[in-house]
Parts: C-alpha cells; structure tokens; sequence
C-alpha cells in the first residue's frame, strides 16, 4: 500500500514537470 502511494506521488511529480516543460516550450515558440 506504501508502495503503491509513492508511485502515484512519483507520477503525479513527473506529470506536472512534464506539463511545465512542454508549457514553457511552446511559449518559446511564441
């Protein structure tokens, strides 16, 4: 159940930093 809990912690963290590269990316290309 531990486990289980960091992962989706550890998912939540990658996910959001991979929105705020790609959001930053694309105002780059603006």
């Amino acid at each position: 159940m531990v486990f289980f809990c960091l992962m989706a912690i550890f998912n939540g963290i990658i996910a959001g930093a991979i929105h705020v590269i790609l959001h930053a990316m694309a105002l780059k290309k603006e």
